[in-house]
C-alpha cells in the first residue's frame, strides 16, 4: 500500500489518541509546513517520496508527545518520574552519539549489547531490559513490581477485509507467536498506576488495519498470536520483541532494543535489516515471488 498524505495523518492521528486537539492541529500544522518546504527543495520528488523523507509518522507523533510533555493519559503520582527518565535517556543518547564518533578504541570499552541468560544491556547497562521483564534505563525501573492490570482477548480477523496489524508503543516487552485460527488474541499486563485509564485501551480498526496504542501504557508486557498472512507494522521507542514462526509481511522500527526473530521452517522470507548502532546476525534470504518481507530497523541494539 503506498503512503498518501491523508494515511499519513491519519497514522499520526491515531498514535495521538486523545491529545488535545490544539496540540494536534498544530502539529499536523508543523507536517503541512515541512512537507511545503521539501516540496520546494525538492521538485523532482513524488508526493510518496517526500513522505518518506519526513520520516515515520508514528514515531513523529510520539516524539512530539514527548517534546510538549503530553498524554491522552493522566497517571497519578508517575508523569514527573517517567518525563525524568525521558530526560536521562535522551541526555544520555547525546553521550552515546560522541562515544560513537570518539572512535573504536571507546566502542570496544564499552559494547554497546551485551545478552546474558538474565538479561540484555544496551550501552554497558545505561538500558536494561531484564527477562524477567523488568525494565531500567540510567538505574530506574520503568515498570515496577506492583500488581498488574490484565488487557486480554480475541477477535476473527477476516483476511478478505483486514490486511495489516499495527502497533505502536514507547516501552514495551512483546511476544507475538503464530495463531491456530484466524483469530487475533492478546494477553498484556499494564501497570496498576494507569487503573483510571484501563477502559481507554482497546484495538480499533481503521480501512483495513487495526490498530493497537500502547504509547502511554509504558512498561507494559504483552502475548499475542497472529493469524496467517495478517501483515505486522510496529513502531516504538524501548522494545524488547520476540517474533516466532511468522507467516505475513513485518515491519519494525524502534529506537533502542533487541528484536528476535525465528522464521517458520516451511517458509520462505527476504530480509531488509539495518541496525545503526549495535549487532545484526546473519540472515539468509530466499528470493521468491511467494516469500514474506521481513523489514527491521533499530537504531541502537540488536536484530537476531
Amino acid at each position: 500500500m503506498e503512503n498518501s498524505f491523508d494515511s499519513f495523518i491519519e497514522r499520526i492521528e491515531i498514535t495521538m489518541g486523545k491529545v488535545p486537539l490544539t496540540h494536534k492541529m498544530k502539529f499536523i500544522k508543523e507536517i503541512e509546513t515541512q512537507l511545503e518546504e521539501l516540496k520546494l527543495s525538492h521538485p523532482e520528488l513524488s508526493e510518496n517520496d517526500l513522505l518518506v523523507k519526513l520520516g515515520e509518522p508514528e514515531l513523529l507523533a510520539l516524539k512530539y508527545i514527548k517534546t510538549h510533555r503530553l498524554s491522552h493519559l493522566n497517571s497519578k503520582g508517575t508523569g514527573l518520574f517517567k518525563w525524568l527518565i525521558t530526560g536521562i535517556l535522551i541526555f544520555f543518547s547525546s553521550i552515546i552519539l560522541f562515544t560513537v564518533i570518539a572512535g573504536v578504541a571507546l566502542y570496544n570499552m564499552t559494547p554497546i549489547l551485551e545478552e546474558s541468560s538474565n538479561n540484555t544491556k544496551l550501552f554497558g547497562g545505561l538500558i536494561t531490559l531484564p527477562n524477567t521483564g523488568q525494565w531500567y534505563i540510567g538505574g530506574h525501573s520503568l515498570n515496577s513490581d506492583d500488581e498488574t492490570l490484565n488487557f486480554k482477548g480475541s477477535m476473527g480477523v477476516n483476511k478478505d477485509k483486514i490486511q495489516a496489524f499495527n502497533i505502536v508503543f514507547s516501552n514495551m516487552d512483546l511476544k507475538l507467536e503464530p495463531s491456530k485460527s484466524q483469530t487475533l488474541s492478546w494477553d498484556c499486563e499494564i501497570s496498576q498506576d494507569l487503573e483510571a485509564h484501563f477502559s481507554d485501551l482497546k484495538i480499533t480498526e481503521k480501512g483495513e488495519q487495526l490498530n493497537l496504542n500502547l504509547a502511554d501504557f509504558q512498561g507494559s508486557e504483552c502475548k499475542i498470536k497472529i493469524p496467517d498472512q495478517l501483515n505486522l507494522i510496529i513502531r516504538g521507542v524501548n522494545g524488547k520483541i520476540n517474533i516466532k514462526e511468522l507467516r505475513a509481511n513485518l515491519d519494525v522500527k524502534i529506537n533502542n532494543g533487541l528484536v528476535k526473530f525465528n522464521p517458520h521452517k516451511s517458509e520462505k522470507y527476504v530480509y531488509q535489516l539495518k541496525v545503526d548502532n549495535g549487532q545484526i546476525d546473519t540472515f539468509k534470504s530466499q528470493y521468491d515471488e511467494k516469500a514474506y518481507k521481513i523489514k527491521i530497523y533499530v537504531n541502537n541494539g540488536q536484530i537476531e
